[in-house]
């Protein structure tokens, strides 16, 4: 190649990239200056845009970050209900609990269900049950039995209690929904029997270390939802034969709700009911 070609080849190579620079920029600042589609019309004047779809954020809360309900920081509840026993089950809201209105007889509710006085039971635990009311959470106990052996007098007007032997069988609740059940009326604490005497209304007798239901059982023990063959293992956490002979768990157990483990088809389910 002569010098005047090469010369002339690198004056075209000059343009070629002085050319592709050019279009690069224009389509740069093209961009820059907030070119629009022909085809996307600016927004009207004073038209309000679409608000955004809010956010589901209840599976979030169904998890419980932040804990759930207290039964610490809840108080006694005002409406003139009595919690007269409790049966707990696995899972959890699978319990029920025996709530009297004032006056009235007791009945079986699960979570979720509303009580008379328009709350709903939002948890079921061995000695309390927590209660919604219109907002707030408030709890509703098993009474305690005093030092005298006395339980404590409610708010609302009581009603002297039918002997037991006068009540109508109800059966065993099957869970199916609300049904009227009488709360066991235990031994007196001067009868000294305690859960011994317990253990004998139910019509429960030892066998190997524990106490089964028989065939026949009681009305106590047809109202306190027990079924013939359930096998009572523990009282308030310890083995049944070593409550029934320890007057010192005795005492205990007459000073505050008693808890019944029952070993039934296999499965153990748990009766809280409060010793009066």
């Amino acid at each position: 190649m002569t010098p005047r070609q090469a010369s002339r080849a690198a004056d075209i190579f000059t343009g070629l990239v002085v050319a592709s620079v050019a279009v690069a920029l224009a389509g740069l600042t093209w961009r820059l200056v907030g070119a629009r589609p022909a085809d996307a019309p600016p927004p009207a004047a004073g038209q309000p845009a679409a608000p955004a779809p809010a956010a589901d954020i209840s599976p979030a809360l169904a998890l419980s970050p932040f804990g759930r309900p207290d039964a610490s920081s809840a108080q006694p509840t005002s409406l003139a209900l009595a919690l007269r026993g409790v049966v707990l089950a696995y899972p959890r809201s699978a319990s029920s609990a025996l709530i009297a209105p004032a006056g009235g007889q007791p009945i079986s509710y699960a979570v979720g269900q509303v009580v008379p006085g328009g709350a709903t039971i939002e948890e079921i635990a061995f000695d309390r049950v927590l209660l919604r009311v219109n907002g707030r959470l408030e709890r509703l106990d098993l009474p305690r039995i005093s030092a005298a052996g006395t339980a404590p007098v409610a708010a609302a007007p009581a009603v002297s209690p039918s002997p037991v032997a006068t009540v109508p069988p109800t059966g065993p609740s099957d869970g199916s929904g609300p049904q009227p059940m009488q709360a066991i009326a235990g031994p007196s604490a001067a009868a000294g029997g305690g859960p011994l005497s317990l253990l004998e209304k139910l019509g429960a007798a030892p066998v190997g270390g524990t106490y089964r239901v028989g065939a026949q059982p009681s009305v106590e023990a047809r109202q306190a939802g027990l079924l013939p063959g359930d096998v009572i293992e523990r009282i308030n956490g310890l083995p049944a034969t070593a409550v029934a002979s320890d007057r010192q768990l005795i005492a205990q157990m007459m000073a505050g709700p008693a808890q019944i483990d029952v070993l039934r088809g296999g499965k153990r389910i748990s009766f809280s009911f409060a010793l009066r």
